[in-house]
């Protein structure tokens, strides 16, 4: 029991310190890139390279741990359960300037959540978890196996619904933040998309504000940029001159305020 539980706390705790490390140089170019961007600016471009260096870090710490588990069996637990979690809260700030914190927790979950698994299973000592679990103290060895495979297929299932739990609330979440969104902060959100050449994402955007609100002459004209830069020049006229009417609209009723006011 004592070897199986060491594997699979060795497995479970390099896996994810390597998928940590793949999402730490993930975030280091996406960092660089956001750093050079003249929406995101150096400030959220700064983070996501400082996060994306903390993941690697936590990613081989948790590498580290697993090999030399055998030798210190509670301090590496420790290291890895607090990476795991430590990895949550380094995700929400690296993307804190960039998508509200929901991409940097997203990122971290499959990762943190193998680390939280391995340091749970180095907590739990062998003699424990066999007490606790019926059929694997069993005197027929053909029982005991069953009894691995079953529990293990239980645990690892545990785990998928972990992850699973953790996107479904991080999406809700994010969900709700969108919705919540006022005009200004969507237009900033699509000048974002924008200013890493993802012009269809920043149109998706401007459909959604004037979806809501037809009036608004800056998404019709931020609209038109991003229509002609995907090439679609008369979509990008139409909506150029939709904002120009709205424009004039809005100066006419301005002038006659002014002059009922003067009257």
């Amino acid at each position: 029991m004592a070897a199986l539980s060491n594997l699979a706390l060795k497995v479970l705790g390099i896996v994810g310190g390597l998928l940590a490390i793949v999402i730490g140089l993930i975030w280091l170019v996406f960092g660089f890139v956001a750093f050079t961007s003249t929406h995101v600016g150096s400030a959220g471009g700064t983070l996501a390279m400082v996060g994306g260096v903390l993941f690697v870090l936590l990613g081989l710490m948790a590498i580290y741990s697993s090999i030399v588990y055998d030798r210190k069996p509670s301090l590496t637990s420790k290291r890895l359960l607090w990476s795991g979690i430590l990895g949550f809260f380094v995700g929400y700030v690296v993307d804190i300037a960039i998508m509200g914190g929901f991409l940097g927790l997203a990122s971290w979950t499959v990762p943190g959540t193998l680390m939280i698994a391995a340091g749970l299973i180095g907590r739990i000592t062998p003699q424990r978890l066999a007490s606790s679990l019926p059929l694997l103290n069993n005197d027929r060895r053909d029982i005991r196996l069953v009894a691995k495979v079953m529990y293990g297929g239980l645990f690892a299932g545990i785990i998928i619904m972990m992850m699973g739990i953790l996107l479904l609330s991080g999406t809700m979440v994010l969900g709700f933040q969108e919705e919540s969104k006022s005009d200004s902060e969507l237009i900033s959100e699509a000048m974002g998309h924008e200013s890493f050449g993802q012009y269809g994402s920043a149109l998706s955007v401007y459909d959604r504000i004037i979806a809501k609100n037809e009036s608004n002459a800056e998404a019709w004209m931020r609209r038109s940029h991003a229509l002609d830069k995907l090439g679609r020049h008369y979509e990008a006229e139409q909506s150029y001159k939709r904002a120009r009417q709205i424009e004039t609209a809005s100066t006419k009723g301005l002038i006659r305020l002014n002059e009922s006011n003067r009257s």
